[in-house]
C-alpha cells in the first residue's frame, strides 16, 4: 500500500514528516567522550519489535548474553500484526558481538506480546526467566542453552 492508500489528503497535510535511518534492532555501545558504536543485532532479533530485554550470562561462559522478547498486535487490521518473534537468545562473545541461539538449543519459545523479561533463581529449577506480556499471563521458561 502507498501512503495515499493509508492516509487521506487531510491526514497527509497534517502529518509530521520524520526520517528514520535504520529499522534494525541494534546494540549501542558508549565509547566515551560522546562517541557511540552502533551494531545491528543478528537477523533473529529483527523478526519483530523487541520490547523486553535482559542482559545476563545465560550460557555460563563468562560473557553477557541477551534474552529478548517482543511482538506488537496494536496496529490496524490493514497493516497486520508484528508477531514473528518467539523470543530470542543471543549468545555474546568476548569481542562484543552476538550470535543467535536456535530455539531447539535454547529451549525458548515465548508467545504473545512480551514487554519485559526478568531472571529469578528458584530452589526447584535453578535460574528461570519470567516474561511479562500484554493481555496474557506471565510465562516462566528455563532455557537450556549451555
Amino acid at each position: 500500500a502507498t501512503i495515499n492508500d493509508l492516509l487521506n489528503a487531510e491526514q497527509r497535510r497534517r502529518a509530521t514528516v520524520q526520517t528514520a535511518h535504520t529499522f534494525s534492532s541494534v546494540l549501542v555501545e558508549n565509547q566515551g567522550d560522546g562517541a557511540f558504536d552502533m551494531r545491528p543485532l543478528p537477523q533473529r532479533a529483527q523478526f519483530a519489535p523487541m520490547f523486553g530485554l535482559l542482559a545476563e550470562d545465560v550460557t555460563a561462559d563468562g560473557t553477557t548474553d541477551l534474552i529478548m522478547g517482543g511482538n506488537f498486535h496494536g496496529l490496524p487490521a490493514r497493516l497486520g500484526r508484528m508477531a514473528a518473534s518467539y523470543g530470542t537468545v543471543l549468545e555474546g562473545t568476548d569481542r562484543g558481538t552476538f550470535t543467535a541461539v536456535p530455539s531447539r538449543k535454547s529451549g525458548l519459545l515465548v508467545h504473545d506480546q512480551v514487554r519485559d523479561v526478568a531472571a529469578l533463581r528458584t530452589a526447584q529449577h535453578g535460574r528461570v526467566f519470567i516474561f511479562a506480556k500484554n493481555d496474557a499471563p506471565l510465562q516462566i521458561v528455563a532455557p537450556t542453552a549451555r
